[in-house]
């Protein structure tokens, strides 16, 4: 009888059968507690890993995890199926599954599950809100230099991709002192401070760290700092000072459409504060007529038509 029992036991979690095993150990009067039921539906979850049937596996998971979300194994279980999804490439799932298991708290997958989901929903999934929140936490849970230096380089581009400037201060100056931050990550964290300043209308502030970007970058954060040196010459009302910048911003932009463009915006409002209707329309005009971007082309129309009513005013 016992050894009868024990092959049909096997036979059972062999083919994930654990419902009708505790049906039949009840038709011989036994009973199978939560227990030993959480324990045989894990060993399934195992034997169907180890067949590399992926929909099998797969289902096995999901089913324990139904069945038993808060599991005696649950986190091992977390933990195989988002590796899974890793190993297939399957981003979005791999992400939420990593996510899910760094939610569990403490364990020993705690820190690798954050450190992966942040990384997937950054340079995978690009939801920059995701990686923001997971960055941020990585870098409170974590005491290892390198993967605090990490989590601070990622919430930073987030917060900068995501223009939350308020949200992005602490961990941009924070990665500010950080010695061992790269001249790409102070570009980083420089245009964040930037913008706050900018925000509460602290001009020399926010001046000094666009300046720390047009220094150290080379790329398309310094362009955007130039053009950010100017319009804050402007909303001081130095006019000379903007116009001179606006125009090193469009001769130091490259090939970037956009902000040579905003430098033209620019430059058409330097025109009409200084009532230059002509030079400010015919800018205006210009941008509406060459522009690509759809918004800059609408905001150029909008201007063309303050300029008209300003110079009828007058």
């Amino acid at each position: 009888s016992a050894e009868a029992l024990e092959s049909a036991k096997t036979l059972y979690v062999e083919q994930g059968k654990i419902n009708e095993y505790e049906s039949f150990l009840q038709s011989s009067g036994k009973s199978l507690s939560a227990i030993q039921k959480d324990s045989l539906r894990y060993q399934y979850v195992q034997s169907s890993v180890s067949t590399a049937d992926i929909p099998l596996a797969r289902r096995s998971m999901s089913q324990y995890l139904s069945e038993f979300p808060n599991g005696l194994f649950a986190i091992e279980v977390e933990h195989l199926q988002a590796e899974l999804y890793l190993d297939e490439k399957d981003w979005v799932n791999a992400a939420k599954s990593f996510a899910n298991l760094a939610e569990r708290g403490a364990s020993r997958y705690q820190e690798k599950a954050l450190r992966q989901a942040a990384r997937l929903y950054f340079f995978e999934v690009k939801d920059y809100e995701k990686a923001a929140n997971l960055f941020q936490q990585l870098t409170s849970s974590s005491s290892k230099s390198e993967i605090t230096l990490e989590a601070l380089r990622g919430e930073v581009r987030s917060r900068y991709y995501l223009k939350q400037w308020m949200a992005g201060i602490r961990a941009a100056e924070q990665l500010l002192s950080n010695s061992k931050a790269n001249p790409d990550d102070v570009s980083f964290a420089a245009i964040i401070l930037g913008y706050f300043s900018q925000m509460n209308k602290e001009y020399e502030k926010s001046s000094a760290s666009f300046e720390r970007v047009v220094i150290g970058n080379q790329s398309g954060l310094a362009t955007e700092a130039r053009y950010q040196l100017a319009w804050n010459k402007v909303e001081q009302g130095n006019l000379i000072e903007g116009e001179q910048l606006s125009s090193k911003a469009i001769e130091s932009s490259g090939s970037n459409e956009y902000w040579i463009t905003k430098s033209y915006i620019l430059l058409g409002r330097i025109f009409l504060q200084q009532k230059d209707y002509f030079n400010a329309q015919a800018t205006y005009q210009s941008v509406y007529e060459n522009a690509n971007d759809p918004s800059l082309r609408k905001e150029a129309l909008e201007k063309i038509e303050v300029v008209k009513k300003n110079e009828k005013g007058n």
